[in-house]
């Protein structure tokens, strides 16, 4: 697990989180029992998409609710308070921007920002 040096930040990070290199520093490699010793809690961007089983906490079906609820006007914020993960999950999740494993696969087609509104990729 990795954690930021130049950041007030007590989260801490698998190695690929994106979230390491928007705070700038040098990542520090810390063992996870001295992390969660120190106070830090996982990061919510790494650890929402990925658990430690390797699953999501997304089903297939919820990931369908969240595209379809997008294109009907509601927010990244509003649904990731509703399933209790951050808006980059739904973010991602919603445009199928990094590949995940579910147990039963999403029906709705993935969608995009396009800066005023979401649409699927199938219109595009």
């Amino acid at each position: 697990m990795y954690t930021t040096s130049r950041c007030s930040s007590t989260r801490y990070h698998r190695p690929w989180c994106d979230d390491l290199g928007m705070f700038g520093g040098d990542p520090v490699r810390r063992d996870i029992a001295v992390a969660k010793w120190k106070g830090y809690d996982p990061c919510s961007h790494c650890f929402d998409v990925d658990t430690s089983e390797g699953a999501c906490l997304l089903t297939g079906e919820d990931v369908d609710r969240i595209r379809r609820s997008l294109m009907c006007g509601a927010t990244c914020g509003e649904l990731a308070d509703r399933y209790g993960v951050s808006e980059t999950t739904v973010n991602n999740h919603a445009r199928r921007a990094l590949e995940f494993t579910y147990e039963q696969g999403p029906a709705t087609d993935p969608v995009e920002y396009d800066g005023g509104s979401w649409t699927t990729r199938s219109q595009r």
